[in-house]
């Protein structure tokens, strides 16, 4: 049992790492579910995060700076841009969570409980929102096309 206030997709995702007899390779959740460090370790993990977005306007899609070219006339246009800097910095650590994961050294859910009991602005949780966003425009992108 867990508290109704955490996301369900930590708990997903240790139920995916943990059972022997069911290989699944993806992760469906409702809107509600979601966050932006769930797409990260599940990329990471080999996992496709399939959230079903129920409006798909409300959801930023992200950029890395100087990657758009000004003359171009694209269909979507991303609103935001990733914060390449904190996925560099905590890269070596983002990896280190994922193999902790992997190796059922610790749960995701206990990692993720732990990191949100810190501030918002920590620099591993950053990190790992940063590279949800890329995967997360990506995974918008292929949705819509």
């Amino acid at each position: 049992m867990f508290s109704a206030a955490e996301r369900e997709s930590a708990y997903v995702i240790d139920g995916l790492m943990h059972n022997d007899i069911v290989q699944s390779d993806i992760h469906s959740t409702d809107e509600h579910g979601f966050m932006e460090a769930i797409f990260c370790v599940t990329h990471l993990l080999g996992i496709s995060y399939a959230p079903r977005f129920r409006d798909l306007k409300k959801h930023n899609l992200y950029q890395f700076r100087n990657s758009r070219d000004e003359d171009a006339e694209w269909a979507i246009v991303p609103a935001k841009y990733v914060n390449e800097k904190a996925v560099r910095a905590s890269w070596d650590d983002l990896l280190r969570l994922v193999a902790t994961i992997r190796l059922k050294e610790a749960t995701a859910s206990e990692i993720f409980r732990r990191l949100n009991s810190y501030s918002r602005q920590h620099r591993l949780y950053a990190a790992m929102k940063a590279f949800g966003q890329i995967i997360k425009s990506v995974f918008i992108l292929r949705y819509i096309d």
